[in-house]
This record gives structure tokens, C-alpha cells and sequence, in this order.
């Protein structure tokens, strides 16, 4: 429900940062961050998102993060239940499998219709953008030294490491490690991740305190100010 609210809005704010056939702006969300944690909806709600920012090979160093869906590998609710849901309702429709050009491959890519439509968004690869996992010291005994000292030292680096984002590029979040796939551009702001079992053990498991914090540092990050100058006095 939350997605289908804002799909159509996050979709007009991204094209309004073109200006004629250049990019004029950075793509602005609703409010800070949304943030969803295994939803259970169908991958082609998401296309036209997927979409738009494929076709977009390049973001501005302070375009900041629009969207993040986190989906768990274990959560078998969205993983087997939701496809076989949707294999019995969409059986009979016929399918097209889209075309579209992906600038940061620069290739076109076929995008299975079928599957997008039975499969739920994080566990759709096309359109993933991270993966989300454990480091060697990712343990929950390493958050008993997390204070607000450290949080500040974490956002400084992380926020420095989201601006200088590239594909295949990996980010430390404090015993995490967010990698974003080859396929997709630096700071995309909209973020499809998947995400270690451990860490979201299943779908109503979402209270880890590693994943709390993470969200915690992504939404630190998402309300930087735009202009350069103040978001630097902010790191301070």
C-alpha cells in the first residue's frame, strides 16, 4: 500500500530533473527515506522506477538516497509463498517481455515479463541494485561498543563513500558491507536490497539491531543538506 501511494509521485519527481534531452537536478523523494522491509508485492510495480533510473547512466555527487527495499534471502513468505500466490492469479495473462537500455552497461537488456509479474521485488535480480551482508566483525557483540561518538565517525565515512558511489562499489557500515551490483549507476537513489539471511532471519524478523542501525545511518545519510557547503559543516 505504501509503495503504490508514492510510485507515481517518486516517478514524476524523477523526471522532472530532466531538462530537455539533459539532467538538470537531482532526483527528490518523499521525505527523508522510505524505507520498505519485505514487501510483499510483485516485481513489475516497481518497472517503471527500475526503468527510468536505468536509462539514467549518471547522478549527481549530491543526489542523495530516494527509496530503499530491503528483502531477505530467508524470508520464504515473499520468496515461495508470494510466486505461487501469483502463478494461480496471473496463469492466464499474456506476457511481453520488455526491451529497455541500460546506460551504466550500455546494452540493452530483455526483462522476463513472466517471472517479473510472479516474483516478489527483492527477490527479482534485474532489479536489484545491492546486496547487504555480514563482515568478519559484524557480530552482535561489536555493537556493544556502538556509541554516539562512533555513530558520527560511521555517517562521516559512509556519507563520503555514498558520494564517491560507483557500480560494483562496496560500503562499510559497521560490520556490514553494502555492495551495489555492476548493473546499475552510483548513487541510484533507489535501492532494491537483498539481504543476508542472517541478518533477516524471515519476513516478520526486522528488529535485528544490525539492521537498525544500518537504517538508522541510510536515513543520516538521505537528510544531508543538498547544498555541498552545508553538507560538509553538517559532517563537522
Amino acid at each position: 500500500m505504501v509503495f503504490t501511494a508514492l510510485a507515481q509521485s517518486l516517478a514524476e519527481r524523477f523526471v522532472q530533473t530532466a531538462c530537455g534531452p539533459t539532467v538538470a537536478s537531482d532526483v527528490r523523494g518523499f521525505g527523508d527515506l522510505v524505507v520498505l522491509i519485505n514487501p510483499a508485492f510483485e516485481a513489475t510495480l516497481f518497472a517503471l522506477l527500475s526503468d527510468l533510473s536505468a536509462a539514467r547512466g549518471t547522478y549527481f555527487a549530491s543526489q542523495l538516497p530516494v527509496l530503499a527495499i530491503l528483502t531477505s534471502e530467508a524470508d520464504q513468505a515473499t520468496r515461495l509463498a508470494f510466486p505461487a500466490g501469483r502463478w494461480f492469479s496471473t496463469f492466464l495473462e499474456a506476457e511481453r517481455d520488455p526491451r529497455r537500455y541500460n546506460a551504466t552497461t550500455k546494452q540493452f537488456e530483455v526483462i522476463d515479463a513472466e517471472s517479473a509479474n510472479r516474483t516478489a521485488i527483492g527477490h527479482f535480480s534485474p532489479y536489484r541494485t545491492h546486496c547487504l551482508y555480514l563482515e568478519e566483525n559484524g557480530s552482535l557483540q561489536a555493537l556493544s561498543y556502538y556509541t554516539a561518538e562512533s555513530a558520527a565517525q560511521t555517517f562521516y565515512r559512509t556519507s563520503i563513500a555514498w558520494e564517491s558511489d560507483a557500480p560494483g562499489s562496496k560500503i562499510d557500515f559497521d560490520g556490514l558491507t553494502l555492495e551495489r551490483t555492476a548493473n546499475t549507476a552510483g548513487r541510484n537513489p533507489y535501492l532494491s536490497i537483498y539481504v543476508d539471511g542472517e541478518l533477516i532471519r524471515g519476513h516478520n524478523d526486522i528488529d535485528d539491531p544490525r539492521i537498525i542501525r544500518f537504517i538508522e545511518q541510510l536515513v543520516l545519510i538521505s537528510s544531508q543538506p543538498e547544498n555541498p557547503v552545508q553538507r560538509a559543516r553538517a559532517r563537522k
